[in-house]
């Protein structure tokens, strides 16, 4: 019988796990909406260009997709929490956007370089010398995002060992999308940087930015 003035309430494991992925859900989006369209605007800012900016973008977008897939994989052999999904995604877009950086930054310097050119207007490569910057790039820059995506994968290798569910779930995700940052910084964002051509090349702020020439060739 309904009793004037009591409410009912549900609780149980279930409906606090629906409640869960639900609100990962909601706050998943919202970190979406926000987090891609500032960071667009600042890669923007520092490349002073639409198609430079969009390569590690677009490697982050990448990223995450296969971050997800790996998880996808992962569930069939562990169980996963729901909040990893945002770990996924986390790292997807910060390690993609950051390699990124790094490689068309470099790939810009090691152009400019192999044809003389100087910091302000614009370059143009043939087939062979884009190939040979990129080569350059890979060599140098490409080796560094190898050693900090091995460094960070090897450390949250660690949490397999732990016997807390969250944990394990958690080194899985972070394992899978920095594989997956690796593979797509060391392969898609290249193959992009050759199908763009020269449009990578115009100049933009980052080559007015004092030490960071010097800083990327310590690197």
């Amino acid at each position: 019988p309904e009793v004037p003035g009591a409410r009912a309430l549900v609780g149980g494991v279930d409906v606090l796990a629906e409640e869960i992925v639900d609100q990962v859900e909601a706050d998943l989006r919202t970190g979406e909406v926000f987090a891609l369209p500032i960071c667009a605007v600042v890669m923007v800012v520092v490349f002073g260009g639409f198609v430079a900016a969009g390569l590690p973008l677009a490697g982050a977008l990448a990223s995450i997709a296969g971050g997800l897939a790996g998880l996808l994989g992962w569930s069939y052999l562990i169980d996963l929490d729901p909040s990893v999904i945002n770990v996924v995604t986390g790292l997807g877009l910060g390690l993609c956007i950051d390699y990124g950086l790094l490689l068309v930054s470099r790939y810009r310097e090691e152009a400019r370089r192999l044809v003389g050119a100087g910091p302000a207007g614009p370059v143009t490569l043939t087939p062979d010398e884009r190939e040979v910057a990129l080569r350059r790039t890979l060599a140098s820059a490409g080796r560094t995002v190898t050693f900090s995506g091995v460094t960070v994968a090897v450390a949250l290798t660690g949490l397999m060992c732990f016997r807390t569910p969250l944990l394990r779930a958690v080194a899985a995700a972070g394992v899978s999308a920095i594989v997956v940052a690796l593979l797509v910084a060391l392969i898609l964002v290249p193959a992009l940087i050759m199908l763009t051509g020269d449009r990578v090349l115009q100049p933009g702020p980052i080559h007015r930015i004092p030490g960071l020439g010097a800083l990327l060739r310590r690197l």
